[in-house]
């Protein structure tokens, strides 16, 4: 099935077709076979049931036929009593049998053949006859087995009654020694007597219970019995009863005795323990005894401790016994609860254990103030000795650790250095075939004997350049130490016995090794083997076998004398043996004298600690209390020792490494001299480049040292600013070559330093070269930070000039009532777009009253714009803006004292600058004259406290733009009449504003167009309160059919047509009473076709025929209809004036929440209006950022434009010009900050995609 659901192909179903329909047809088959062999199995099972139960009908006729012989003798012959309950039991087995039978044939006797099924039905016959047969058998035999059972039931009973007697003849025997007359027996012999007892009545309890059950039982079974059979039996089990209940009586009363003798024995042992415990306190006062008198103290240390050891042991015995005898007292009384007799007793036994008690508590404390001065004597006598032993350990420490903690290892570093004298020694003698004696009877020269120390020091300082070793070369501090480490008999020359010993070495193994007979293993043969820790002398040095690698060494084995060659380095690094130096040795010493040590003492203060604690229980005051406080006093000791051990310890570890690494030093210390040499030719040139590039630097730092030096107020009054800066640049730049070659010298050293893992001087070069390049880094850094600090203090500078030039052409503007546009172009040289930096200076430092740097106006004019000044940069410079931070009284006059306050300004409130900043010298304030956005109110307020307080904080100029879609623009702030719509991106300029402007509710009905039955919502009175439509009597429903005339007289007007009911007309004139004609009429235009004439409103007969409608009203200004309830919803069509609608639902008040409304001017073409700031009006800043790359093109259209640059993504941009419209794209002119480059960059492509974001 699945294949064919996998399938595609028309062949593969066909053919999984078949096969599934010949599937089909084998299971069809099976299930027939399946049935047939089933009807054959449940065939066999009947058949083999019919076999079973034929057999066991033959055996049950077969018992029948006996049984009836049994119950109907021949003649006179009467059946034994034992075959008749034999018969019985044979007839109850065979009814259960044929039962059994029936209920096996059953399930066959549905599904079976005729010819089984015939065969079973007989069988069932047979059993029935066979079931009736033993009813009858046992029906007429009953009397004679009830019979029979009685007699046997009786008998049994019988036997079981006898067995009782029996043992209750048994309990009597048991009970026999306490009749005797002795009331009080031996303890052992008692609880053994009673024992038995016990034992005797559990078992007689026992019998005489199972034999009231057994005739219990027989009871019951007689009462099925027929009368005559019931009667005599359940007399004669009466009988037997009657036997085993007096048996039971006895035996109650048997164990009730034995109870209270048990209870009495109990006693009598209370009463021995109490004795016991009186003799254990008796011999504890015989132990006190000797621990009282005077003389104790003279008892020697062993006697003084046999004693205690003896009181101790007598009191635990005594103790033990007193706690044992209270137990067992409280055991007896809860056994003997109710018993005044013994309780009696009990009390006067605990009266005597208490005193016996008594007694003991004061032996007890008695004995332990010996005891515990005993203790304690001992105690301080030990451990003071054992805190004496480990001051003295950590002091052997000390002075074992001193070569090394104290002297640093000196004195091995020496022998190192005579190792390796040795060894160069060593190579000199074997290249010249000289013998130890040779050599030094050459050093010690003609005098000959022992070689004095300027003699030795003198060889030694020769010695590198004679041999060719370079190793040898030590200082002369060193050479003369190692006279003095040789001059081993300290005579003050070194012998030749002495000389000979520098050449002895040996070595110990520390891996197993084989010696072999000579030098190349390859051809060597073994001749001994040495394990761990065997010594080998070395004969000679040791060599690098060149065909291995590996370091070989001839020496002589210590243990068997044997001589040849063994590995002391595998050529992987694996050490076989190392020299026994005199460091390893003493360290191998110390280590273990000081971990002896530090085990003593820190078992010692354990056991300190151990015993303090142990007495903090005896309490305050005694001879353990003392002992205590002078344990406390040896525990400062026993931690000063091991925190000396410690320290020693940590000091070892760490001049041992101190020591390694001097060890290495040392060793390699001419190598290191060596790569010292080739290192320098690698730093040398980087070093020279740099030392210029520092002179550079420093340069820097001279050229702006003048200005930099100045306190802050001072910079900003610094005369010459222009200079100075231009000054710091050119050393910058000389800076900067002079970084960059020493940077590119640093980097051609570094390759040619060799490649790979360096070690040594050429590591130390590279770290050389690289800390010398970070020096050149540092040089860039902080000549870069010069810089900025000269950048910062002109900034101060334009910042200054910039307040003081704002205010003195704000004055001029005043003065002489100039606009911003006149402001430049009085200002610009005729002919030019920008005012050039010239014209700028020049301009100012005419106008009168005004004394300017001339270099700080022109860092201020380069500072508001590179390449000259524009429209927009100049009004921006000029047009400053404040908000407020914290509110002020906004005053009339400039001088607070003459001025009268006009107002609060609010918080966050924005204020543009129109006269100022200007100084009051009296208050020491700054004010400025502003006039507020809010209700273009102006006056003068203060921007500073004299205390410092900010009340105005500068802000830039609030620009808004349209963001989403197309923004109205309206005449007034409630906006109920456009001026034009605001394209996308269009930038506006704040005027006024913000204002939060509220409006009335809305009303708005759901209606049906009279025109085109088209429904849908529509505003009836607007927010501003313009009613666009409403109900104003002049709209009528027909009621009735009535027709439409051409003139007012109903006697001499013409039809024009038939008005339907329900249809709508609007009332042109009237209505008229026809005084005449008795009826009312007006003239009325049909909605539906426009079509006017005269209705008849109400007829003669009263019948009216039009009503003024309540729910139609009239559209009085065009209004949309529109979707939904809201406002903003989509609209259907416009509903023109003098249309007629009918309210379907409504009206419903709809409300608006209040907007920010601001009066800005648009600077495409200088409209004015009010918008609301919400999602689609946000504030514009004219810095971008670009989002995509973009091209910077040299002019405003796009055909013939040239690339000046491409402007990557993350850029900063400032407008210079725009936003403007051009080939369906947004365009600005803008200077880079990265680079000052200025050109036309699109915002908004043609796509509507954003290339830039402000």
């Amino acid at each position: 099935l699945a294949k064919q659901k996998e399938s595609k192909s028309p062949d593969l179903t066909s053919s999984l077709k078949k096969l599934q329909d010949r599937m089909t047809a084998a299971q069809g088959e099976m299930s027939k076979h399946r049935k047939v062999s089933s009807i054959g199995e449940k065939l066999l099972k009947g058949k083999a049931v019919l076999v079973e139960q034929v057999e066991k009908l033959q055996q049950i006729e077969e018992d029948i036929e006996r049984a009836d012989k049994v119950a109907k003798p021949e003649g006179s012959e009467k059946a034994s009593d034992e075959d008749i309950e034999a018969m019985g039991t044979s007839m109850t087995a065979a009814q259960k049998a044929l039962k059994l039978a029936t209920v096996s044939i059953d399930p066959y006797l549905t599904a079976a053949p005729a010819a089984l099924k015939a065969s079973l039905q007989g069988l069932l016959v047979k059993c029935k006859a066979s079931q009736e047969k033993v009813g009858k058998l046992l029906a007429a035999t009953r009397e004679r087995r009830e019979q029979v059972l009685g007699e046997a039931m009786v008998k049994e009973g019988k036997a079981k009654t006898a067995d009782v007697e029996v043992i209750m003849a048994k309990v009597d025997e048991a009970e026999l020694p306490f009749l005797k007359g002795v009331e009080v027996l031996p303890l052992k012999e008692t609880a053994s007597m009673i024992a038995d007892s016990e034992a005797a009545a559990e078992e007689a309890q026992g019998l005489i219970s199972s034999t009231r059950t057994y005739i219990a039982e027989k009871n019951l079974e007689i009462k099925h019995f027929a009368e005559g059979a019931a009667k005599p039996i359940a007399g004669e089990l009466s009988k037997l009863t009657e036997q085993v209940n007096s048996a039971a009586s006895k035996l109650s009363a048997f164990k009730k005795d034995t109870e209270a003798r048990k209870l009495n024995s109990q006693m009598q042992a209370v009463g021995e323990k109490v004795s016991a415990v009186e003799d254990e306190v008796k011999k504890t006062a015989e132990a006190l005894e000797p621990l009282t008198k005077d003389d104790v103290a003279d008892l020697s240390a062993e006697d003084a401790g046999a004693k205690c050891e003896t009181l101790i042991g007598q009191l635990k015995a005594a103790t033990g016994a007193a706690e044992d005898a209270r137990t067992t007292i409280a055991a007896r009384r809860r056994d003997s609860k109710g018993n005044t007799a013994f309780t009696e007793t009990l009390d006067k036994l605990s009266a005597r254990l208490k005193e016996a008690t008594v007694d003991l508590a004061k032996h007890r404390k008695s004995g332990n103030v010996h005891e515990q001065r005993y203790v304690s004597r001992m105690l301080i006598k030990q451990s003071t000795e054992q805190v004496v032993e480990c001051e003295a350990a950590a002091a052997k420490c000390a002075e074992v650790c001193a070569p090394l903690v104290k002297e640093g290892g000196k004195k091995f570093l020496v022998a190192n250095s005579v190792d390796t004298l040795a060894g160069a020694l060593r190579d000199h003698m074997k290249a010249k075939d000289l013998t130890t004696e040779a050599l030094f009877a050459e050093i010690a020269g003609p005098a000959g004997g022992g070689v004095n120390e300027e003699t030795f020091t003198a060889y030694l300082e020769k010695l590198p350049e004679a041999i060719g070793h370079e190793e040898v070369a030590f200082t002369p501090e060193r050479r003369s130490e190692a006279f003095r480490h040789m001059d081993t008999a300290a005579i003050g020359s070194v012998t030749l016995d002495a000389f000979r010993d520098i050449f002895n070495l040996r070595f110990v193994c520390v891996k197993g090794i084989s010696v072999t007979d000579s030098f190349e293993i390859k051809s060597g043969k073994a001749v001994a083997k040495v394990e761990v820790g065997d010594t080998l002398e070395a004969i000679g040095g040791p060599k690098t076998d060149p065909s291995n690698g590996m370091m070989r060494l001839e020496c002589k084995v210590v243990s068997s004398g044997k001589v040849g060659f063994v590995t002391l380095e595998g050529n992987q690094g694996t050490k076989y043996a190392e020299q026994v130096s005199a460091f390893r040795i003493f360290c191998e010493e110390m280590d273990k004298t000081v971990s002896e040590a530090m085990k003593l003492s820190g078992k010692v203060q354990n056991l300190i600690g151990t015993k303090l604690k142990e007495l903090e229980k005896p309490g305050k005051e005694g001879p353990l209390a003392d002992a205590r406080a002078e344990l406390a006093k040896l525990k400062p000791r026993i931690g000063k020792a091991l925190g000396s051990l410690e320290s020693l310890k940590k000091q070892g570890a760490v001049e041992r490494r101190n020591f390694q690494k001097a060890e290495e030093t040392e060793r390699n210390a001419y190598i290191q001299a060596r790569e010292k040499k080739e290192a320098a030719a690698f730093t040398k040139p980087a070093s020279d480049k740099v030392q210029a590039m520092e002179e550079a630097a420093k340069a820097v730092e001279e050229a702006a040292k003048p200005f930099l030096a100045l306190a802050e107020a001072e910079q900003a009054k610094f005369a010459t600013p222009v200079a100075l800066s231009e000054a710091v640049t050119a050393a910058m730049q000389q800076c900067g070559a002079s970084v960059k070659a020493a940077q590119d010298c640093i980097a051609e050293q570094q390759a040619l330093l060799p490649k790979g893992e360096l070690k040594s001087a050429l590591l130390d070069a590279k770290k050389e070269l690289a800390r010398l390049n970070a020096k050149a880094d540092e040089a860039k850094r902080k000549t870069a930070v010069t810089a900025s600090a000269v950048r910062k203090a002109c900034a101060k500078v334009v910042s200054a000039a910039r307040v003081l030039a704002a205010a003195a052409l704000r004055g001029e503007m005043t003065n002489k009532s100039l606009s911003l546009e006149k402001l430049f172009m009085e200002i610009v040289t005729p002919g030019d777009e920008r005012i050039s930096e010239a014209a700028f200076c020049k301009y100012l430092s005419g106008l009168p009253g005004q004394e300017f740097q001339p270099e700080h106006l022109a860092l201020l004019c380069r500072d508001l714009e590179t390449g000259g000044l524009g429209r927009r940069k100049l009004f921006e410079f000029l047009q400053q803006y404040f908000e407020v931070a914290k509110p002020i009284a906004i005053t009339s006059e400039f001088e607070i004292s003459k001025g009268k306050s006009l107002r609060k300004a609010e918080l966050g409130e924005t204020l543009e600058v129109l006269e100022g900043p200007k100084t009051d010298e009296k208050l020491g304030m700054a004010r400025v004259k502003a006039r507020s956005l809010n209700d273009n109110l102006e006056g003068w307020i203060t921007l500073k406290g004299n205390q410092g307080t900010p009340f105005l904080k500068e802000k830039p100029k609030p620009y808004y733009t349209t963001c989403k879609k197309e923004v109205v623009l309206s005449r007034d702030i409630r906006g109920a009449e456009e001026v034009r719509k605001l394209r996308l991106d269009e930038v506006l300029e704040l005027l006024e504003g913000p204002k939060k402007e509220t409006f009335e509710p809305a009303m708005r009905v759901r209606a049906k167009a009279a025109l085109d039955e088209k429904m849908g919502w529509l505003t009836t009175t607007d927010k501003f309160g313009v009613v666009c439509a409403e109900a104003d009597g002049k709209q009528y429903t027909c009621t009735a059919a009535i027709a439409m005339t051409d003139n007012l007289d109903i006697k001499a007007c013409k039809v024009l047509r038939k008005l339907a009911v329900g249809e709508l007309f609007v009332a042109v004139e009237g209505p008229i009473e026809e005084a005449e004609a008795g009826v009312t009429r007006v003239k009325g235009r049909a909605l539906k076709d426009e079509v006017v004439g005269w209705i008849t409103m109400k007829g003669n007969a009263g019948t009216v025929y039009a009503e003024v409608s309540s729910k139609h009203y009239s559209i009085i200004k065009q209004v949309p209809l529109q979707r939904s309830k809201a406002s903003t919803s989509e609209t259907f069509r416009m509903l023109a004036q003098g249309e007629a609608v009918e309210v379907m639902e409504g009206p419903m008040q709809l409300t608006f929440a209040p907007e920010i409304r601001v009066r800005c001017r648009a600077l495409t073409d200088g409209v004015e209006g009010w918008v609301t700031v919400d999602d689609t009006v946000r504030l514009w800043s004219p810095h971008y950022t670009c989002k995509k790359a973009v091209p910077m093109q040299d002019s405003l259209g796009l055909e013939g434009a040239t690339l000046v640059r491409q402007v990557e993504v993350g850029e900063r941009l400032d407008m210079v010009e725009g936003p403007t419209e051009e080939g369906g794209e947004l365009r600005i002119k803008a200077t880079a900050r990265k680079d000052n480059s200025v050109g036309w960059v699109t915002v908004r492509d043609k796509d509507g995609n954003r290339l830039l974001t402000s």
